[in-house]
């Protein structure tokens, strides 16, 4: 389990796929997707196409991710032969291909049964003016695949046993590929598990997805892939064991700091211990000076005792009877008006009461039910004047609590 976490992290979570399609005129059309396995999770990141050499090199692919190529089309061809002698991968070739020279030809067989062969091949020619430009972008091309067999990776995937791509048939069979025929049906889109996707990027989609399975293993086997995988991992192996070095080597350093640091604190801590505990006295005396300064100026404003101060203005707003309203509401007013520099002076256990009535007997009859009240000592009417054109008087009271 340790040994193939160790391989995932080398291989890394990201892989490209590339399908390639060669038409009849000469041309190419390409589909590119993105893969990035997360939370356990094999998701698309990106999808691009495009129909020419220099659009395909002209993407923006990661050099420390693996390359999944996959081709098709003019060119490239799948045959199915049969066999009972346990033939090799060249034996394989003259079958489906007769007098086919060897040394011309990229080739590998996939089994379809016991005596039943894929076998795929194209010329050297024809995939090398795609795999000599991406090697010359630094990409590791890890994986190359010829027709439609790369399916066989991601079949289990698929809602039916028959789908139609590229106006070919393909029908699957115990999660292998065992027949291709042209269909003039056509289907645009796949599901694949929860996901939908365009017909033309299911291919591309499973050669990415080998990074992520045991598939992943070569299928057309050259001794420049192979070096290309070998460097690829050894590179990844290279950068995972520099970092590590240099992040164990910062740990080490870290520790280190902190602990010549603690030591050093401490010591400091001891060295200057009578000269703090002087200060400290003297910063003792300073505060009981601020403490007093302080317990007379709550004193002063009443803010050292319990306040009321809320249950006041709350009872006032209780009883207070309609066709009369508030301007004002000071509780323990300034004794004078605040000037900078001066102190102030506070009228304790008092409250300013200014507003409007409509009708001074209402007034009249609030105070005396205000008398009543427990915490109200007295109240005094330090105001009142009638507004003939308002038809409304203004008065201003002062509250004395118990």
């Amino acid at each position: 389990m340790l040994k193939d976490k160790f391989i995932s992290l080398i291989n890394g979570n990201t892989a490209y796929g590339i399908d390639i399609y060669f038409d009849a005129t000469g041309g190419i059309k390409f589909t590119s997707v993105e893969l990035k396995l997360t939370k356990g999770e094999v998701v698309i990141v990106q999808q691009q196409k495009g129909g020419s050499i220099e659009k395909l090199l002209a993407l923006d692919f990661s050099k420390n991710c693996p390359v999944y190529l996959n081709f098709k089309g003019k060119g490239v061809l799948s045959k199915k032969v049969t066999s009972s002698k346990g033939d090799n991968e060249s034996e394989l070739l003259r079958l489906a291909l007769p007098n086919a020279k060897v040394d011309e030809f990229c080739f590998y067989s996939e089994a379809i049964s016991e005596n039943e062969f894929w076998v795929h091949f194209s010329r050297k020619n024809v995939l090398d003016q795609f795999l000599n430009p991406l090697k010359e972008l630094g990409l590791s091309v890890f994986h190359i695949q010829l027709g439609y067999t790369a399916l066989n990776t991601i079949e289990s995937l698929f809602h039916k046993q028959v789908v139609v791509i590229d106006s070919n048939q393909l029908i699957f069979r115990e999660g292998s590929l065992v027949q291709i025929i042209p269909s003039e049906k056509t289907e645009t889109q796949i599901r694949l598990g929860d996901e939908v996707l365009s017909s033309n990027v299911v291919l591309a989609y499973a050669c990415a997805f080998c990074h992520f399975t045991e598939s992943g293993k070569l299928k057309l086997q050259t001794t420049d892939l192979e070096f290309e995988q070998e460097e690829f991992k050894q590179k990844k192996i290279f950068s995972f064991g520099l970092k590590f070095s240099l992040g164990f080597f910062l740990l080490v350093l870290l520790i280190n700091f902190f602990a010549f640091q603690d030591y050093s604190k401490t010591f400091a801590q001891l060295s200057q211990k009578l000269e703090l505990n002087q200060s400290q006295l003297d910063r003792l005396k300073q505060l009981e000076s601020e403490k007093k300064n302080k317990e007379q100026f709550f004193a002063k404003t009443d803010l050292i005792s319990a306040s009321n101060n809320a249950y006041y203005a709350d009872r006032l707003a209780v009883s207070k009877p309609d066709g009369l309203s508030w301007n004002e509401l000071n509780v323990n007013p300034p004794k004078n008006k605040i000037e900078r520099g001066e102190d102030i002076e506070f009228n304790i256990k008092t409250i300013d009461l200014k507003g409007i009535t409509n009708n001074s007997s209402i007034l009249n009859e609030w105070i005396a039910s205000l008398k009543k009240e427990e915490w109200v000592q007295s109240i005094n009417i330090k105001g009142f004047q009638k507004q003939e054109r308002k038809k409304s008087s203004k008065f201003n009271l002062q509250i004395l609590v118990k």
